[in-house]
């Protein structure tokens, strides 16, 4: 199979850091950062296809704007996801729970809450660095909701204290069904 990694600009915000084919397995690290967004036109829509990807490495640089509706479309453009790390790369500088302006373009669109998505393959998800900011949230709850296979969920964490790791893992175990093993670890 040939793949133009250059096919892989995802707008102006996604890079496209590695993708490796082994026979059917596929694996993508995709990088996603707001950096001078602005008022830049919503393109995500119009990449409408992955190959086959079983694997797949999100880091989010995110600067206090709204993720979800990006990665949603991700995950809708590759449901054969088997496993996924989601890396949270929150700016030191920025107020935990910032906001941005209403209407942003990083919340487009903004029916990702509520459209359908199934990732009827996904079994293991890691999350690194995640601090419970409302977009933190809002979009690790609807991933357990698309993910209804999911058997394991590991929150990494380095960042944040003890207690609020703690806080964050209560939180994820109350979204996650019974059958699904959500563990907190420290990073080593």
């Amino acid at each position: 199979m040939n793949f133009q990694c250059s096919a892989l600009q995802l707008g102006k915000c996604f890079i496209t850091i590695a993708f490796v084919l082994h026979g059917e397995l596929a694996y993508l690290e995709l990088q996603i950062q707001f950096h001078h967004i602005g008022s830049f036109q919503y393109l995500m829509e119009d990449f409408t296809m992955l190959p086959r990807v079983n694997s797949l490495a999100l880091y989010v640089y995110n600067q206090g704007h709204a993720f979800g509706a990006g990665l949603f479309h991700v995950l809708r453009i590759c449901s054969d996801l088997e496993e996924m790390a989601l890396g949270l790369h929150p700016r030191n500088d920025l107020e935990v729970h910032s906001q941005c302006e209403s209407g942003c373009v990083c919340d487009q669109p903004s029916n990702w809450k509520t459209d359908e998505l199934t990732l009827n393959h996904l079994q293991e998800v890691v999350i690194i660095d995640m601090t419970g900011t409302d977009h933190e949230v809002a979009f690790v709850k609807q991933l357990i909701n698309w993910a209804v296979k999911l058997k394991r969920m590991r929150l990494i964490y380095r960042l944040m204290s003890v207690s609020k790791a703690k806080e964050v893992h209560e939180k994820l175990i109350s979204f996650a069904m019974p059958e699904t093993c959500v563990s907190l670890e420290e990073y080593p």
